[in-house]
């Protein structure tokens, strides 16, 4: 879309400035809304209310410290104009957006981004609505970068990985250390029962890399990928399936009060407080991919921390030995 950057972040600095925020539409636009709430609570961590704009009057406890936004393809919506009123009769401040340029609530609002969709011809709002769900999804991306990692208060973190993905869980947790100055620490999934168990508490935060399911080792990976038969996960009882003994290692953090944050690979799993889900990849390549996330994680915590990702203390490109 061609909006400028700049109108997003102007949007994105009144949400982060109100103590209340109400989200208004009516019809579709109210569906829009509702889809713009769940997105700016998953987001931003933001607590919006959407309400649709003909019983928005009989709800509204708005003030100064308030921001109503609204949404209208055509800037001419009686239900949502009215409401707007409402609203700025009660000091709150407004914001919209709508298609049409000098519409009645482009030029009611104290700030107004026009979508820019085009006429909508038919009755039917199709592609208005698509666009103001598309804007909406910015501003709430922009709204979570600004109030940062809403993970980077943790304090110490345990990444594991089993197989393959213990290497994967060291490099990821030394990459947390060096650039945020945050406890890290990477270890197999099975060295959990030997002693770091004990450490698991509300305050231990575990960073999970889950293979897909299915995957066994190394070694069977590796005939898979060169067109072999993986004849060794077969016939090997100890060849188990990794993905399996690593969510064994998430129910025994979970069953401690602990939170786990899982970073996975063709599909997600409920057990975790919060994931992300990866694309689908061959699981010889798959573990690639976490490391990655893993390596944002770390740069976003970083910046959220206000630490110099570029140069950080006490690192540097080459060691000089006297």
């Amino acid at each position: 879309l061609c909006i400028d950057a700049a109108e997003i972040a102007g949007l994105a600095e009144m949400l982060l400035e109100a103590r209340r925020i109400y989200l208004l539409g009516v019809g579709t636009t109210y569906y829009v809304a509702l889809l713009g709430q769940y997105l700016l609570a998953s987001v931003a961590d933001l607590d919006v209310v959407a309400l649709s704009s003909d019983e928005f009057r009989h709800l509204d406890k708005s003030d100064a410290h308030s921001l109503v936004l609204a949404i209208s393809q055509s800037g001419e919506t009686y239900d949502t104009l009215m409401s707007l009123r409402h609203a700025k009769a009660r000091g709150a401040k407004t914001a919209a957006i709508v298609n049409v340029m000098g519409s009645s609530i482009a030029r009611l609002v104290d700030r107004v981004i026009l979508q820019r969709s085009g006429p909508e011809v038919c009755v039917v709002s199709t592609k208005a609505a698509l666009v103001q769900m598309v804007l909406l999804a910015r501003v709430a991306i922009e709204v979570g970068t600004r109030r940062g990692d809403r993970h980077a208060h943790v304090q110490n973190w345990l990444f594991l990985g089993r197989g393959i993905y213990y290497p994967i869980a060291l490099e990821a947790a030394l990459k947390m250390k060096e650039v945020t100055y945050i406890h890290a620490e990477g270890m197999p999934g099975g060295f959990l029962k030997h002693g770091t168990l004990s450490l698991v508490d509300d305050k231990l935060y575990t960073l999970v890399f889950v293979p897909p399911p299915q995957t066994t080792d190394l070694h069977a990976m590796t005939l898979s990928c060169c067109g072999g038969a993986p004849a060794y996960a077969v016939a090997n009882p100890q060849a188990t399936d990794l993905h399996t003994m690593t969510l064994s290692s998430v129910e025994e953090v979970k069953a401690r009060g602990g939170f786990v944050f899982g970073l996975t690979v063709n599909g997600a799993d409920e057990i975790f407080d919060e994931c992300v889900t990866l694309a689908a990849h061959h699981e010889f390549t798959a573990p690639f991919l976490p490391l990655v996330a893993a390596q944002l994680l770390a740069y976003f915590t970083a910046t959220a921390l206000r630490r110099n990702v570029d140069k950080p203390r006490s690192l540097a490109k080459s060691v000089t030995v006297a």
